[in-house]
């Protein structure tokens, strides 16, 4: 069974390198303009090194429901389904940090 997270693409173009300690980590954009918690939640996806000591926020998804039809972000062109906690997450750290780097458990980034 496909858990919450439904998303392909991104992970094909942003393979991990065999042999390093990398991980998948999104680069949360700021909001274009005025709006705040009304505007999509638009996202880059990176492979970072771990031994390079990379600067990011670490979210858990697992705790909440998922609602329908479920929140989503948007990660290059593809949507990423969330939890309504997860999603209520990333935009409070947003509005505090306008864009940020994070990195999501579970099957968002480990995939």
């Amino acid at each position: 069974m496909a858990g919450p997270f439904q998303i392909s693409e991104p992970y094909s173009s942003t393979p991990l390198p065999a042999g390093l300690k990398c991980i998948r980590v999104l680069t949360i954009n700021a909001p274009i303009a005025a709006g705040g918690d009304s505007k999509p939640i638009q996202a880059g996806l990176a492979v970072v090194d771990l031994d390079q000591k990379p600067k990011f926020t670490t979210l858990s998804y697992v705790w909440g429901e998922m609602s329908e039809p479920p929140k989503t972000i948007t990660v290059r062109t593809s949507s990423l389904s969330l939890t309504d906690n997860c999603h209520a997450a990333i935009l409070a750290l947003r509005r505090k940090l306008k864009t940020f780097t994070i990195w999501v458990d579970a099957s968002v980034l480990i995939n």
